[in-house]
């Protein structure tokens, strides 16, 4: 699988893509990570939306946000002398991104790469333009104008999204203002998006998670088909308390349908919208729970995500220490517990080094390391230093350790 992109590289890219008044490229990953936008930093295109998106000092407040100034920007003509050479009529940004929707979705749910306006290019993968039917609702000028925009790449005469995200999002949307708008039956759509399992077609999900966040007046069906794809493609931070209780649920039902549902979407950072003090006594029950089947435990690594990643939630401290002690729960339990705790106490010095001389003693049995070498990769070197760190190095207690 594709790795995150690592911040050496993003501080790299920022390097070149930040203008020059938006100071250096450590203080906007700061800023990013105080704004939750942290998993954007680890794909070249997000990075890049990220970087056109703010003005300034004035960021967005989230991944959707990013996505419609990135979005409008794509569709402007910024070249003035392009803009008075045209002959064309001009179109509102609204006209434009709304017809370029249409098209997104046409192309994605028809498994299509291509809109092509060459006749002859009889590609399976390709739709040829002027054979779009009348019923999309595009006015022909419209659409001539949204495929010449920086919406649409092009390869000869054929012409596709600049990028499948940039698809999924405007796609969605454009679905989610016929479901809405236009009295669209949502049971038609899902048809067409899910396989007979009722599972949302893989190739579809990053579409399906942005159509939940478009859709208010269908959320609450769209949550429980796939919760995992609103997470990790769409944007849940807007979501209501009950709305993340609600994908809560969805994701404890997941777990113990299939408890490797996850496997393909490691994808940590987006858990932690979910985060949020309003649930705290939900992750609490989860956290206390006697129940060590595989299904529990793919729930709990969920909610351990949340809290990580998450706002601080120090009413949860006492919890999590308590699995950081119980041998009942697996290794990676106790070492991502112990990533959760850490957020939950602040990185607080005093409470971190007790932890750390707990398993240096062995009142926390810590038999792979698991805990201390997720616990020291924390805080060092921004919460304790270095002469402190080494305090906890031993030899390995396995040679199959590294």
């Amino acid at each position: 699988r594709l790795e995150p992109l690592d911040e050496p590289a993003a501080h790299e890219l920022l390097a070149i893509w930040l203008p020059a008044e938006a100071g250096n490229s450590q203080k906007f990953v700061d800023k990013a990570n105080k704004l939750g936008l942290q998993s954007m930093l680890q794909s070249p295109l997000q990075l890049k939306l990220l970087v056109k998106a703010v003005r300034g000092n004035a960021w967005p407040k989230d991944r959707s946000a990013v996505y419609d100034l990135a979005c409008a920007d794509l569709a402007i003509e910024h070249d003035a002398k392009r803009r008075m050479a045209s002959a064309r009529p001009r179109f509102n940004k609204d006209e434009l991104l709304d017809a370029a929707g249409r098209l997104f979705a046409l192309l994605l749910l028809s498994d299509s790469d291509w809109l092509t306006l060459d006749h002859s290019d009889a590609a399976s993968r390709c739709i040829v333009v002027d054979e779009i039917p009348d019923a999309l609702g595009i006015d022909h000028t419209v659409l001539q104008e949204v495929l010449d925009s920086k919406l649409f790449g092009a390869e000869g005469m054929r012409r596709g999204p600049w990028h499948r995200t940039i698809a999924e999002f405007l796609g969605a949307r454009s679905i989610a203002k016929l479901i809405c708008e236009r009295g669209l039956p949502v049971g038609r759509v899902l048809s067409i998006m899910t396989g007979k399992d009722g599972g949302v077609i893989d190739s579809l999900r990053g579409l399906y998670g942005w159509l939940a966040f478009h859709c208010l007046s269908e959320r609450t069906l769209l949550i429980d088909a796939d919760p995992v794809a609103l997470i990790v493609y769409g944007d849940i931070g807007p979501f209501s308390t009950n709305e993340k209780r609600q994908l809560l649920r969805a994701l404890r039902r997941e777990a113990q349908n299939f408890p490797w549902f996850r496997s393909d979407h490691w994808d940590r950072d987006p858990f932690g919208a979910l985060g949020i003090s309003d649930l705290t006594e939900d992750f609490r029950e989860s956290i206390r729970s006697k129940d060590r089947s595989f299904g529990h435990v793919a729930y709990l690594e969920c909610v351990i995500d949340a809290i990580r990643h998450g706002e601080a939630l120090p009413d949860l401290a006492t919890d999590l220490h308590a699995v950081l002690a119980d041998v009942t729960h697996s290794a990676h339990t106790r070492g991502t517990g112990a990533e959760a705790w850490l957020r939950c106490v602040d990185f607080d010095e005093a409470a971190s080094t007790a932890l750390l001389d707990d398993i240096s003693s062995g009142q926390i049995i810590d038999s792979d390391d698991e805990i201390l070498g997720r616990v020291l990769t924390k805080l060092y070197p921004d919460h304790i230093r270095a002469e402190r760190a080494l305090q906890y190095l031993h030899r390995e207690k396995s040679e199959s350790l590294v």
